[in-house]
């Protein structure tokens, strides 16, 4: 009798951990394939920390949105400083540190860049590959030549939505977005790269492109900040802009709610200093010209610099978490 009980309970057990796992499988496989991926970034000012949670919009922008949790998954958002901030625009970040020893230098106002290529390398993290550095004679080239960057999905870049009623890519207050580097862009184009698209296009079976080469086109690529720089918009828009990708929205109410107490703190902290000072200048920020990297794929002798209004108290991200996948 204790052995066919033992034997009872042993089945019973066993059905309880393939259920277990089956339902383990399957809720994996279900988060993997979500629409809308979550994140939280976590974001210090003055002493205080706001939990943002974010919706991330993978079915419309999923080159950008895969390579953006990567990141954040590897760790490289963690400790970062919002940079630059334009209270007519939105608040900037992904490139830079701040360092409050080196506050006093006026050309770099504790800017510390985080050399995004070399931290990629270093830190050995395998990102989702969509430009490429070259092609040889059209075919489809050596996935080891990735540029570690991602093909920005905006209309400049020659991206666009299909049946795009709910106008998903149009700015919302809060909104992440990732940008065109504006002091960059102009001029910066290689037209020998490489860009994998994530559709099947209609001519490719009409000329009988076949196999892998299907998914990859040769074009000019307007380098762009995908590497790892994005921003919180401070603005809303009608309309989809060509020169930018409105990738996530704040999550429910909670979230805006969190947001809208961030911003207060800011204004707040702004009100205090503008009531301390005569200075006709914003005493929120102070001007600092910085070096940008752009990679050994590209000009190595190539100065890029851009300005930036850097906060004189740090915005920082404490942490970019992903919630759901």
């Amino acid at each position: 009798m204790a052995n066919v009980l033992r034997k009872t309970i042993a089945r019973a057990a066993c059905f309880l951990l393939a259920a277990l796992l089956l339902v383990g499988t399957v809720f994996m496989f279900t988060s993997c394939q979500s629409s809308n991926p979550k994140v939280t970034i976590t974001v210090s000012f003055n002493n205080r920390t706001y939990n943002l949670e974010y919706r991330l919009y993978r079915k419309f922008f999923p080159a950008t949105v895969q390579h953006f949790i990567e990141l954040a998954d590897a760790g490289y958002y963690n400790g970062l400083c919002f940079h630059d901030y334009d209270e007519a625009v939105g608040m900037f970040t992904g490139g830079y540190v701040y360092d409050e020893a080196s506050s006093g230098n006026t050309n770099t106002r504790g800017l510390v860049g985080r050399e995004y290529f070399s931290w990629i390398e270093e830190n050995d993290v395998e990102l989702t590959q969509t430009v490429f550095a070259h092609v040889d004679d059209g075919n489809v080239p050596d996935q080891s030549t990735g540029l570690n960057t991602v093909a920005g999905e905006f209309g400049q870049n020659n991206y666009s939505i299909e049946n795009n009623e709910k106008n998903y890519g149009a700015k919302k207050e809060g909104s992440l977005v990732m940008y065109y580097n504006g002091d960059a862009k102009e001029g910066i184009r290689n037209t020998n790269v490489t860009v994998r698209r994530n559709t099947r296009r209609a001519e490719d079976d009409a000329t009988g492109i076949t196999g892998d080469a299907r998914w990859y086109e040769t074009r000019s690529y307007i380098y762009n900040s995908a590497t790892s720089l994005f921003y919180i918009s401070f603005e809303s828009e009608s309309s989809v802009s060509s020169e930018y990708c409105v990738f996530g929205e704040l999550y429910n109410d909670d979230a805006e709610e969190t947001y809208d107490s961030l911003m207060a703190a800011i204004d707040s902290y702004i009100s205090s200093i503008d009531a301390d000072t005569e200075d006709e200048e914003d005493p929120f920020t102070e001007e600092a010209t910085m070096n940008i990297e752009t990679g050994d794929w590209y000009y190595a002798d190539y100065n890029l610099r851009a300005t930036y209004d850097v906060p004189v108290r740090p915005i920082v991200i404490e942490q970019v978490r992903v919630d759901r996948y």
